[in-house]
């Protein structure tokens, strides 16, 4: 029978052959955003929390040894993860990764592209590329899909397009 610190999580590969993600119930890892562990396996990681799941983009990494650095993280409930404290802002990729996800299927199917170039305080600055760029619909597509996409990643920050 498990202790109960030990945390209730199991681990999944994504899209990404680089990146596992650690889907935890107990006790649950808190906000949205950028992490920085402070020192052992995981601190030259790339972290982020998003829908309550922690993902690790670690190429070349040892996930059985990165399994055990996040199970005892979570059973010692490290508050750089567990506070629901983001602890930074969310890189450009990680934004870029909320985008493409919510918008991908459409505008690859046009052979456009939406693509991240900056973030200035809550402010999300994207280029259109490819057929996006001067399409009519590209109001539609960043306030029915991406925005929304944003809003659940990463709440309070605003796409805005710059030519």
């Amino acid at each position: 029978m498990p202790s109960p610190d030990a945390p209730v999580c199991h681990v999944e590969r994504t899209d990404d052959p680089v990146v596992m993600r650690w889907v935890c119930t107990a006790p649950p890892v808190g906000g949205n955003g950028a992490r920085v562990a402070p020192d052992g396996a995981l601190a030259a990681c790339e972290l982020w929390v998003e829908a309550g799941a922690l993902h690790v983009r670690a190429p070349g990494a040892d996930w059985a040894v990165l399994d055990a650095a996040v199970r005892v993280a979570l059973a010692a409930r490290a508050g750089w993860l567990c506070d629901g404290r983001p602890v930074g802002p969310p890189s450009l990729a990680m934004l870029q990764r909320a985008v493409e996800g919510a918008t991908q299927s459409l505008t690859g199917l046009h052979g456009g592209a939406i693509e991240v170039v900056g973030l200035d305080g809550l402010s999300v600055r994207v280029r259109m590329g490819g057929a996006c760029h001067g399409c009519r619909f590209t109001d539609d597509t960043l306030r029915r899909l991406a925005q929304p996409a944003l809003d659940r990643a990463y709440p309070g920050l605003v796409l805005s397009v710059v030519e």
